[in-house]
């Protein structure tokens, strides 16, 4: 279950997290939502400031590690069932991990964290914002939800908001 002090629907709920066997654990509609409406306000549940380059460094690794095992045991289980796609751009960090002395099972346990944040993070600046619920409305090359707020960079907040009129089940 997400972490319900992170978010808040600043209506009416609109939506629910569903299991379908075509797309696993997704955010359906479930009344009728106007363009416009803001469908979901969330903190972030996991964030790190990258590198000035976006660059992803052995010390990054180990912060979303520290910061991953500071959540509780609800929430890691919540983001363990996320989908995860390693990015080959990321093997550099990896092999950081076993330079510095991680043994097989550490940077197994590590890799699949870093495919689970960075396949759901949104980005900001220098910043990877992981939100447990926004991870779950997913991607369309047609989408019905875009993000309204992410651009500000003091607020670790990100809201979506319907792009057109979204149907029930949609």
């Amino acid at each position: 279950m997400a972490n319900p002090e992170n978010s808040r629907a600043t209506e009416p709920t609109s939506f629910a997290i569903e299991t379908r066997p075509d797309n696993g654990k997704c955010a359906v509609a479930v009344r009728p939502i106007a363009v416009g409406s803001i469908i979901l306000e969330e903190r972030s549940t996991l964030s790190v400031k990258l590198a000035p380059n976006n660059a992803l460094d052995g010390s990054t690794l180990l912060e979303i590690v520290q910061k991953y095992i500071e959540l509780s045991l609800d929430v890691r289980r919540e983001i363990a069932t996320l989908h995860a796609f390693l990015r080959p751009d990321h093997g550099q960090a990896l092999r950081d991990l076993h330079s510095i002395g991680f043994t097989g099972k550490q940077i197994a346990f590590t890799t699949k964290l870093l495919a689970i944040v960075f396949t759901n993070a949104f980005n900001k600046r220098n910043m990877t914002t992981l939100h447990l619920q926004a991870s779950r409305f997913n991607h369309s090359c047609l989408p019905n939800v875009d993000l309204s707020k992410l651009a500000d960079n003091t607020a670790d907040e990100l809201d979506l908001m319907a792009l057109r009129d979204i149907e029930p089940g949609e």
